[in-house]
């Protein structure tokens, strides 16, 4: 199982694990398949032409079964958000996730960004567990994300994690 970071020559791989994601998993997520579902093409390249952000799939036995991304904060450049985190249920227990959330904070450390935030929703003990693990805490704030209902808690992690 290897991780690396993706670029606009991979699109289709981006756009088709998304896709899978927010089929998989929509209460994760403040998008809908049916909103990325119609996206253009020039979307998705703009998504992964951004140099100040990072694109990173797992991939396991040629194909690729996990992503997330680390958004740089347009407002302070010392923070990145971690955004998209997904594993196919296939790739689930196998470390998949580690791997994945690993990789984002070594891309922010090279990058400078001396904090990463992430939202989880607010009863999702399995993801949760996984980012604390990585060092991230609750901030003690949350919120009603994008979906309505849907309450979302931040976790941060900091250098000194």
């Amino acid at each position: 199982m290897q991780v690396r970071r993706v670029g606009v020559g991979d699109v289709e791989t981006v756009r088709a694990l998304r896709l899978h994601a927010l089929l998989d998993s929509p209460e994760a997520f403040g998008s809908t398949h049916e909103r990325e579902a119609a996206f253009p093409d020039r979307v998705w390249v703009a998504r992964l032409g951004t140099p100040s952000n990072a694109t990173l799939i797992c991939e396991a036995d040629g194909g690729a079964c996990g992503m997330v991304t680390v958004v740089r904060d347009d407002s302070d450049p010392d923070l990145g958000r971690l955004v998209g985190m997904w594993v196919a249920p296939s790739a689930r227990r196998t470390g998949a996730a580690d791997l994945l959330v690993t990789a984002a904070l070594q891309w922010a450390e090279q990058e400078s960004l001396t904090t990463v935030r992430l939202c989880v929703v607010d009863g999702n003990d399995r993801a949760a567990r996984l980012y604390r693990r990585h060092g991230f805490n609750p901030t003690g704030r949350s919120f009603v994300g994008p979906r309505a209902g849907v309450t979302e808690v931040e976790m941060e992690r900091t250098p000194s994690a």
